[in-house]
């Protein structure tokens, strides 16, 4: 249901994407790469993680599966068997695809490739460029266990004209580090949350079983809400609640 961003990020581009680089964000890393060009390896992607494949224009979905998007060991080898693929075309950024990464989880200090395959096709038959993006998976903490978390489970709104919408969900449990933290990403159309815009709010992220944002009055909003260990793990749910018309 959601466009949303994990820990750890590697974008790739469809058509064209003008520069290319790395960039750390407060949950992980993006990496944005020309198609055909190898990035150079990152030592900054967390054990528990999913990588994100952005696009900038459309693909054809019968493209996306676990045979074109994986990742594998740096060193060769078969692509991980611990994966699996959605596509969401929805996202405000672009259409994307992500690589979810199951138990068991990288391994700490390992090197891998990310690859997206020259057999994926744009909606005209067109197929892409082979992209290889290395990195090392590394944390705070090697992950003894992963981060559970239901996501949201309900809503209210404020006063009229405040744009006020309130969300809640039960604690998260799990990970490395009881110390957890709850980022909120909105979209104004459903699938449509952004994985580089959570909300930024005051007194976010948020360190309680609820958080209030203020938003624009009249406009509804859907969201996606995931938990953070202490050590920066991050689930992976893809629960969505809305619309909430904010007041």
């Amino acid at each position: 249901m959601s466009c949303i961003r994990n820990l750890a990020m590697l974008a790739v581009a469809a058509a064209i994407i003008p520069a290319c680089g790395t960039q750390t964000t407060a949950n992980g890393l993006m990496v944005s790469v020309i198609p055909g060009a190898v990035a150079a390896p990152d030592a900054n992607v967390p054990l528990q993680c999913e990588i994100f494949f952005f696009f900038s224009a459309p693909i054809n979905p019968a493209s996306v599966s676990t045979t074109n998007f994986f990742v594998s060991a740096a060193s060769g080898g078969a692509p991980l068997g611990n994966t699996s693929v959605t596509y969401r075309p929805q996202c405000q950024d672009g259409p994307l695809v992500i690589l979810n990464i199951g138990l068991p989880y990288l391994t700490e200090g390992a090197n891998y490739i990310a690859t997206a395959t020259s057999s994926i096709l744009d909606t005209t038959g067109n197929p892409l460029p082979l992209t290889q993006v290395p990195f090392t998976a590394t944390s705070t903490a090697a992950l003894t266990g992963p981060v559970n978390f239901g996501g949201v489970v309900n809503s209210g709104v404020g006063a009229p004209g405040t744009g006020q919408i309130t969300l809640t969900w039960a604690a998260a449990t799990g990970g490395n580090n009881a110390n957890y933290t709850y980022q909120v990403y909105p979209a104004t159309v459903s699938g449509g949350e952004d994985p580089v815009a959570n909300y930024t709010g005051p007194g976010v992220p948020f360190q309680s079983t609820s958080g209030t944002m203020t938003l624009s009055s009249g406009v509804p909003y859907w969201f996606i809400v995931r938990a953070q260990d202490g050590d920066g793990n991050m689930d992976s749910n893809l629960i969505e609640i809305g619309p909430i018309v904010a007041p």
